[in-house]
């Protein structure tokens, strides 16, 4: 009895051990991790109204389904070829950049690919993901009529998802963006300024604006009066100012741009169909048609004068030496705010110009961490810049560092804008032979 009982408790333990063995091959199969293949992934970009976007920064986001925060994030530029994931249902989130509420010259975009599976010791392909253009783009149009009676103050505050906001002037050539927000479809855009010497102010409200489209705001003095149901057209200048609003799908940029459905809600105690009235310039002596007075006010005008650099221009680095410097000059009567240099080089690449202490994007006025580099290379910074009325930089140094690398082409972009909020800006190029 006593062999049997001890025959008996090993049969068990045995079976006992077994069973484990099983278990532990079960749990260890069910932790095997499956390959997402990223080495294919693609990234279509539609609706850019332009030739070509850069994906390098685009941000990659790999989630799983029912998981709130994403399990791998690269950009684009430096995502591996396979990434180890566990057994699960994915799907993968692609946008140009984190999203702000409102931004200059920065378009946003975002797909999605479709969900997939990863399975343990297997490896999964994903199809290429298509991004749209997701925000809300924003033009504000100044018209000829108007620029002839405007003073220096008239800007034009534009107002999406009640927080973006951004201020349109004349001299600003800059496209704006806003984030959109589900339940919030309305754009506000507010005139403020003085026009013939008196001042206004007024707003309007447009509605079923969304993601994807491009809302262009005209203003000018014409010769009809829109009507709230059509918010096309001019209105005679001794009656107003008039607002002609289009948009267009980014989807169909190449397309004819035609006139909107929105409705305009006009504000309390204005005229339907009528906006704020001016009075007859004819009267006013200070209007620039008047023959008593033909010429523009004098005094300095904001801009660049006085530079070697010119606006559009293209130079070689040896047209310039110790006595003939390359420089640019800013004139601003109501002193610098900012002064913003983008530097974009086929030689000095964004990699090369972080070797000597500098970035391809920098504001002269506030970006501290460069100012030493900078003041090495000749440019005035902070307090030496900032609030001044005039600016001379000079980049005559940066002609050794572009004859470093032999053939080149480098295009430098300064965007100043003065306390105003007024924005000036020159681009020009140069060459190595």
């Amino acid at each position: 009895m006593k062999i049997k009982s001890i025959l008996y408790k090993g049969a068990l333990l045995s079976l006992a051990l077994l069973g484990m063995t099983a278990c532990e091959k079960k749990e260890s199969l069910l932790d095997t991790p499956g390959e997402l293949n990223l080495k294919n992934l693609g990234i279509e970009v539609a609706g850019t109204g332009r030739a070509t976007v850069d994906l390098s920064n685009f941000i990659v986001d790999i989630c799983q389904e029912g998981k709130e925060k994403p399990v791998q994030t690269y950009t684009f530029g430096h995502m591996p070829s396979v990434v180890p994931l566990a057994p699960g249902e994915y799907y993968i989130d692609v946008r140009s950049h984190n999203l702000e509420k409102a931004e200059w010259d920065n378009p946003y975009f975002a797909g999605k690919s479709e969900k997939f599976q990863i399975v343990s010791d297997e490896v999964t392909d994903v199809d290429p993901i298509k991004c749209v253009f997701s925000s809300l783009k924003v033009s504000v149009v100044f018209g000829p009529k108007l620029l002839n009676k405007i003073g220096s103050d008239v800007q034009v505050t534009v107002v999406a998802n009640d927080e973006g906001r951004l201020v349109y002037t004349p001299g600003d050539k800059r496209e704006g963006f806003f984030a959109t927000i589900d339940g919030s479809t309305t754009l506000v855009a507010i005139f403020s300024g003085t026009v013939s010497g008196h001042k206004e102010e007024f707003s309007r409200t447009y509605t079923d604006v969304a993601a994807g489209q491009h809302r262009t705001i005209t203003f000018e003095l014409g010769a009809d009066v829109p009507q709230p149901d059509a918010p096309t057209g001019s209105v005679d200048q001794s009656q107003g100012i008039s607002v002609d609003v289009s948009y267009v799908d980014e989807d169909m940029m190449n397309a004819d741009v035609t006139g909107g459905n929105e409705e305009i809600i006009p504000n309390p105690g204005e005229q339907p169909g009528k906006l704020p009235e001016l009075p007859d310039e004819s009267d006013d002596p200070n209007t620039p048609d008047n023959p008593d007075n033909p010429n523009p006010p004098s005094g300095p005008q904001f801009g660049f004068d006085g530079s070697t650099l010119e606006n559009g221009k293209t130079y070689f680095t040896t047209d310039f030496s110790a006595s003939n410097p390359a420089k640019i000059v800013i004139v601003c009567p109501d002193g610098i705010a900012n002064a913003n240099v983008t530097i974009n080089s086929s030689f000095l690449t964004p990699d090369e110009l972080e070797g000597v202490g500098l970035r391809d994007k920098f504001d002269l006025c506030t970006d501290t961490d460069l100012f030493e580099a900078l003041s090495g290379l000749g440019f005035p910074v902070g307090d030496d810049i900032k609030g001044k009325t005039t600016a001379t930089i000079e980049i005559t140094s940066f002609m050794d560092l572009l004859a470093v690398g032999g053939t080149s082409t480098s295009e430098f972009t300064f965007v100043v804008t003065d306390s105003k909020g007024v924005v000036k800006t020159s681009k020009f190029s140069i060459n190595v032979k």
